[in-house]
């Protein structure tokens, strides 16, 4: 009895490092994965995020008018603008 009890607390330790492993293994993807989708991250690639003055993400150059402050967030820092000139990119086709 005290060699299978000796066995099966082995058997344990091993399913229970196994386990741990795994577990590890996903949370390191899930975090792999998460910051992937860090829409910081993309900052730093020398991307910036143009927001108007209600913290509103500017993606297209008709909805600004000339003389509009907007805000440009950068990887490190904040710029304070304002709008000179608006040039829309006309769609091809």
């Amino acid at each position: 009895r005290m060699d299978r009890l000796t066995q099966m607390g082995l058997m344990l330790r091993h399913a229970v490092h196994r386990l741990v492993a795994q577990a590890e293994a996903r949370f390191s993807s899930r975090q792999s994965q998460l910051a992937a989708l860090d829409p910081t991250a993309i900052l730093h690639r020398g991307y910036a995020l143009v927001l108007d003055q209600d913290s509103r993400v500017v993606t297209d150059a008709q909805g600004v008018a000339v003389g509009q402050p907007l805000s440009v967030r950068l990887a490190k820092g904040l710029l304070d603008i304002r709008v000179e000139a608006t040039h829309p990119v006309s769609k091809p086709g």
